[in-house]
Order: structure tokens, then C-alpha cells, then sequence
């Protein structure tokens, strides 16, 4: 990861120890944006823009949630802005919730939009075509992406209920697990208070609109992503 992307991390969990990446190096102006929305609907639309845009073969980018009730909701807004049926919301089986109609779903609108996380999903899904990765901040423990993105840090948003050191933990995990570019949104007045104390110089502070938002037609059907 780079310099300043560690510098986030250790503001979340100070008494970490952290080495930046050699690849890292070779792109020290690779920075952090911190992007501040009016709204849950255009921040994502802002976020799949850009997390589609970044992503290519080998190298999907990424978008880390507390929750799966969150996951749905922007998976949601996504399909109804590309103007196709919104996926069935999973259910719990055996004990875990069941995202292969999700995932089936996506893929059959030529969306290249994926859940990866307990059994379902696949990384080599990305090898050879653009995609862009949907995963809880505990299942992405122990991966890295080129491009990571972290929605829905509002202020007082809970992370791991009654337990402020372990939603910490999952926080620092999303944030490392960007190598080189990490963006961390929120819509409401202040953001996250674990992300209150980040260095000023180690960030891009920008403000999105409406005016913002991609083209709905712009992603749409040039190619068969799955």
C-alpha cells in the first residue's frame, strides 16, 4: 500500500506497524480521496462510475460494506439506474445467505457487477474482463485491489455493534486493502469518527452533486462481461 494509505490506517489504529509496498514506491502520488455526497443515490452512482472505470482484466476494483443490508441497497441502485430489474434480495441457507441468484442475476443483465464472499463469487471471474467486486469489510481480510472503495462512512454509522475496538480492527482491515488508490465516502454532515483524525496533507477532500453522476446508458452492453 502507499505511504499515504498507511497513514489513514494508522489515524484508525495507531499502534499498528505498517510497511509501504514496493509497488507502492513506484507511485508515490497515488493519493486517498475522501468524497463527500449529498445522497445515498448519488454516492453510489459516484462510486460505480468510478470503480468501473478503474477496473480492468486482472485488476477489478472493489467496493467494502459493514453489512449485507448495504450491499443490496447500493447493488439496488446500481441495477435500477442501468435500467434493469433489481436482484432478489438473498436469503439465508445453511446458515449463510445465498447469493448465487444475486450474482446469476448481474451476469445475465451484462452488468459486470459481482458479490465475492462465502463460497460465492470467484476471483478469476476478473482475469480477463473489467469487474467490479461487491465483499463485506471481514470477508476481504487477507486480500488486496488495486482500487478500493469504502462507502456509507457517516458519522455514528456502527461498524460491529457495542464493540468500538473491533469495528475499528474491521475499518483498518478495508483500508489496507488498497494497494494503490482507496476512496472513502459519506453523505451525512461529519464522517466516521474512527476517520475524524486523518491527516489533512494525505488526502483529496471533494464534494460530489447530482451533476455528478454517470450517464445511464454509458456502461451498457458493448460486450459480455461474464
Amino acid at each position: 500500500m502507499t505511504a499515504r494509505i498507511c497513514r489513514v490506517a494508522l489515524a484508525i489504529q495507531p499502534e499498528a506497524r505498517l510497511v509501504v509496498g514496493q509497488r507502492a514506491k513506484a507511485n508515490p502520488n497515488a493519493s486517498v480521496t475522501v468524497v463527500h455526497a449529498p445522497n445515498k443515490t448519488t454516492e453510489s452512482l459516484w462510486i460505480w462510475q468510478q470503480a468501473l472505470g478503474r477496473a480492468k482484466p486482472g485488476e477489478p476494483s472493489v467496493i467494502l460494506f459493514t453489512n449485507h443490508k448495504d450491499i443490496y441497497d447500493f447493488a439496488c441502485i446500481v441495477a435500477v439506474h442501468q435500467g434493469c430489474d433489481m436482484p432478489s434480495r438473498p436469503r439465508y441457507f445453511k446458515g449463510k445467505l445465498s447469493y448465487g441468484n444475486f450474482n446469476e442475476h448481474f451476469s445475465n443483465v451484462n452488468i459486470p457487477l459481482m458479490f465475492i464472499g462465502s463460497s460465492y463469487g470467484s476471483l478469476e471471474a476478473s482475469d480477463h474482463k473489467p469487474l467490479v467486486y461487491l465483499m463485506t469489510f471481514h470477508s476481504s481480510k487477507g486480500l488486496d485491489f488495486l482500487n478500493v472503495f469504502i462507502p456509507n462512512m457517516n458519522y455514528g454509522e456502527e461498524i460491529w455493534s457495542g464493540d468500538d475496538a473491533l469495528g475499528r480492527r474491521l475499518l483498518f482491515v478495508a483500508v489496507t486493502r488498497g494497494r494503490e488508490g482507496l476512496f472513502i465516502s459519506y453523505t451525512s454532515n461529519k464522517i466516521h469518527s474512527y476517520l475524524e483524525n486523518i491527516p489533512d496533507d494525505c488526502v483529496t477532500r471533494i464534494d460530489i452533486s447530482d451533476e455528478s453522476l454517470p450517464d445511464p446508458d454509458s456502461n451498457k452492453g458493448e460486450e459480455d462481461f461474464f
